[in-house]
């Protein structure tokens, strides 16, 4: 028997429509990124986009010893 996970985060109600967006593309995921992408680019100022970079990743830093 599966057991259902309960979780107290508060975003049950994403993983919910994640789940509905993965049984309606039939768990193919190329489909799946298809329709995140397509919320992406129709809703661009919602996503997040990362912070800015501090440090350039060429740089090294020296840590103290």
């Amino acid at each position: 028997m599966k057991t259902i996970k309960h979780h107290a985060d508060g975003i049950e109600w994403l993983r919910n429509l994640r789940l509905k967006i993965a049984s309606e593309c039939g768990h193919d995921l190329e489909k799946q990124s298809a329709v995140y992408r397509r919320a992406a680019s129709k809703h661009s100022y919602n996503i997040y986009k990362g912070e800015t970079l501090v440090v350039s990743a060429k740089r090294h830093i020296k840590l103290a010893a």
